[in-house]
């Protein structure tokens, strides 16, 4: 009996060390595996197609933002609440 518990401790000793090592060893060829189809659907046009046309033609969207240039001076103002000076203190 004592053996079987020694057997028993000594197992599962190695399992704790054998199986981070088999997970990992799952998720490399997993991911490996899954980077591959991605760059075929990309070499076939199939990944990452938009459904708005608007969304890859830069062109499209080139004159639709128009910006104040003081808002741009006093840009750190409306984020942060406070100015570039303050934040130097």
């Amino acid at each position: 009996m004592n053996t079987f518990i020694l057997y028993l401790l000594i197992g599962a000793g190695s399992g704790l060390i054998i199986f981070p090592i088999g997970v990992w060893i799952f998720n490399l060829f997993r991911e490996t595996i899954e980077r591959r189809k991605i760059k075929q659907m990309i070499k076939q046009n199939q990944f990452l197609t938009p459904i708005d046309p608007r969304d890859f033609d830069h062109e499209t969207w080139k004159n639709q933002i128009k910006i104040n240039p003081s808002d741009l001076e006093n840009l750190d103002k409306k984020i942060f609440k406070k100015s570039l000076e303050e934040n130097a203190k």
